[in-house]
């Protein structure tokens, strides 16, 4: 906007130094009638033929016969050169007449405007003239006010021509500035990039259903002075989003996993060098074994970046396959570094090569992970490279990268049939990264809760609540399971029964203890009246009874006895374990319960 601006305030200014200067000049003519007699009525017929004539005297000023006129009395040449620039004006509910004419020079613009009334004059005696040369015209002109020579020009008006360009420079910048949004379009917020390459499931083919967006790494004044952040600035928001990329891809698509990750750009500004050196030293700290590949054989940089050498590397083992590890250099026994080496003469044609194929393959069973950094998708290197990785990173540069540079790498990865894994955005400044933060993909297994629709935690944080959530689930199985669960023995009082009702039982087994223990409540000891009668029961209370270990035995007529009555208020069905025979004279047989056994107590939680 700020250059339309400029074009058009130069352009005005060009425009008044080069147009030619003009002056203008103005004489007033008078008309009047002129009656032949003295009367009302000829004076009143001589009015209003002035009246209906004065547009045609306006006319016959402006002709070019009367310019023509004035150029040969002032010996003007051209002839043609006053046509045009003669302009006549009727003054309203008046009969005068403004003649103005423009010259380039003031004195010459008086003159002519004084030469055009004179023979304004002449024309208007030619042709009011009656057919009797001796009778006076109808109509006569003079001359009332003669031009006087202007001080100022009327062109060019330097204000007027300024004012004018800065205006149409402003409609230009505006203009431009439209056209470029709608032609390149940055990368500016993250539903652009949903919309360019698909964030629903379904909707990206290559894009295995993710939210697209893999990793967000914010905008950083000290990564051009110490690019690895993940030693020099480990608690940094570049370091940040660099371990978020980490662990959103270790956790896409874990029925797949990717150990070939090729991260690619659409421009040589993205950053995805640097990002991907401090990728690679973040998940070498993880202890998993990683192999850092520059497969850019254009413009390498992998080298510069972690100090090391390239007079052998990758291009060398594509030309003349030689051992694997004779190529690759250990860089502060982190990670293993296979540089580009020499640069060749043709790139594309070794990455697309067999070589390339069976390097990945064994890389691929050496290592747990591999990254490949590869040249822009402006050049076909890395369309040849994306079709043999397991899958692929598009960089992004916020507010760089523009939105057909999008549409057109999608769209290339896609004709080759990579796996593209998402997409990776940097440079992103403090106040946009929590807008990708809300887009960013969830990885495969890992849907948004059903029950509450809040999205699940991603990266260390989900890993720990898994395993938080793993132990709990555990500790409870183990709380409920019988073997664990404690027994507290309650004692119930013993009921005795007619022993035709008695029948063999085997001890219960203990039970899993209930979340609310109910009060335990024992019968009262049973009593007799003087006659022999057993009186009826008394009510219990609520509250629970103690019951000692070793109860009394009940009289040989206790199976009168009403039996005891729960807290509850609702009588209880009492079964044989629970009941107690009534005794008979004569010793006890053998199979009569002790005061300890199964039959005599049972054994609940509490």
């Amino acid at each position: 906007m700020a250059a339309g601006v400029v074009v058009g305030v130069l352009t005005a200014w060009l425009v008044t130094m080069l147009t030619p200067p003009k002056y203008s000049a103005e004489a007033t003519l008078f008309v009047s009638a002129q009656p032949g007699t003295g009367d009302s009525a000829s004076a009143l017929e001589a009015n209003e033929l002035l009246v209906a004539r004065m547009a045609t005297y306006a006319e016959i000023l402006e002709s070019d016969r009367l310019a023509r006129q004035v150029a040969q009395a002032l010996d003007l040449t051209p002839p043609d050169v006053l046509v045009g620039q003669i302009s006549a004006t009727v003054v309203p509910t008046t009969t005068l007449i403004r003649a103005s004419v423009t010259y380039p020079d003031a004195e010459g613009a008086a003159d002519v405007a004084n030469g055009v009334g004179a023979q304004f004059l002449e024309n208007v005696e030619e042709l009011e003239q009656p057919i009797n040369p001796t009778d006076p015209p109808l109509i006569a002109a003079e001359v009332y006010e003669e031009a006087m020579p202007p001080t100022a020009p009327i062109s060019p008006r330097p204000l007027f021509n300024l004012v004018l360009g800065l205006l149409a420079g402003l409609l230009l910048g505006i203009g431009a500035a439209i056209a470029r949004h709608a032609v390149k379009a940055p990368v500016a917020f993250p539903q652009q990039i949903q919309r360019l390459v698909g964030g629903s499931p379904g909707a990206c083919p290559t894009c295995n259903g993710l939210g697209v967006v893999l990793g967000v790494i914010g905008r950083s004044r000290k990564i051009a002075r110490h690019p690895l952040a993940m030693r020099n600035d480990p608690d940094g928001t570049y370091a940040e989003g660099i371990r978020r990329l980490r662990t959103n891809l270790r956790f896409v698509a874990p029925g797949r996993p990717s150990r070939v990750v090729l991260l690619v750009g659409v421009a040589p500004t993205e950053g995805r060098t640097t990002a991907l050196c401090n990728v690679a030293i973040a998940i070498a700290d993880t202890g998993r074994k990683v192999l850092l590949i520059d497969a850019d054989l254009r413009r390498p940089r992998v080298t510069d970046l972690l100090g090391l050498h390239s007079a052998s590397g990758l291009s060398g083992l594509l030309v003349s396959p030689a051992p694997l590890q004779s190529a690759i250099q250990r860089w502060n026994g982190v990670i293993d570094v296979l540089p580009s080496g020499p640069v060749p003469h043709n790139p594309a044609e070794l990455l697309a090569s067999d070589n390339m194929a069976q390097l990945l393959d064994e890389v691929r069973r050496q290592y747990d992970v591999v990254l490949v950094d590869a040249s822009p998708l402006a050049v076909s290197d890395g369309l040849a490279l994306s079709s043999g990785v397991d899958g692929v990173v598009l960089a992004v540069r916020h507010g760089k990268t523009s939105v057909r540079q999008v549409e057109t790498a999608h769209e290339s990865l896609a004709t080759v049939s990579a796996r593209l894994l998402g997409v990776l955005v940097t440079d992103v400044p403090k106040s946009q990264v929590k807008r990708y933060l809300d887009v960013v993909a969830v990885p495969a297994g890992r849907a948004r809760s059903r029950d509450t629709g809040a999205p699940p935690m991603q990266g260390p944080a989900a890993t720990r609540a898994a395993t938080n959530e793993t132990a709990d689930r555990s500790a409870v199985n183990g709380a409920l399971s019988p073997a664990s669960a404690p027994t507290v023995p309650v004692l119930t009082a013993r009921v005795p029964v007619p022993a035709n009702l008695v029948q063999p039982t085997t001890p219960l087994p203990p039970v899993p203890a209930p979340s609310v223990p109910a009060p335990s409540v024992s019968a009262p000891k049973p009593t007799r009246d003087a006659d022999g009668t057993a009186p009826p029961p008394a009510p219990v209370p609520q509250a629970a009874v103690p019951v000692t270990d070793e109860p009394e035995s009940p009289t040989p007529d206790a199976a009168e006895t009403a039996p005891a009555v729960p807290a509850d208020g609702h009588e209880s069905e009492t079964t044989g374990s629970d009941r107690e025979p009534d005794r008979q004279p004569g010793p006890e047989p053998d199979s009569e319960p002790g005061p300890d056994s199964p039959r005599s107590r049972s054994v609940h939680p509490r």
